[in-house]
């Protein structure tokens, strides 16, 4: 079991329409500033994340720190490696997050960072 942590965009819905029409294809690190660590979930894999937030099973609050809403195409999801994953229309794509976000959130990359 891995430990996933789910971004979701919470700038202007203008900025985010190619990256929900595109997925990762629209995609632009600079943006990242825009997204929210709105949920650790624990999961075997990617696919099971999407899974656990889509399900009827989803529990009450599972998004304490913002609004809640579904897994969709332009979240990102960190996994235990610290790799990024964007949620793209079928599977999930790698991308990069600027390095400077590691300042800003230095918790997400534990002390060997």
């Amino acid at each position: 079991m891995q430990q996933y942590r789910l971004f979701q965009y919470q700038g202007l819905l203008w900025d985010f329409i190619d990256i929900m029409h595109s997925g990762s294809l629209g995609y632009d690190s600079s943006k990242f500033f825009y997204y929210e660590n709105v949920a650790t979930i624990n999961a075997e894999n990617l696919d099971c994340v999407s899974g656990i937030v889509n399900g009827a099973d989803t529990p009450p609050n599972f998004f304490p720190h913002a609004e809640c809403r579904s897994l969709k195409v332009g979240d990102i999801v960190m996994d235990d490696q610290k790799k990024f994953f964007m949620c793209d229309p079928v599977g999930w794509t790698e991308v990069e997050v600027p390095s400077m976000y590691k300042d800003v959130a230095p918790d997400l990359w534990g002390a060997d960072a």
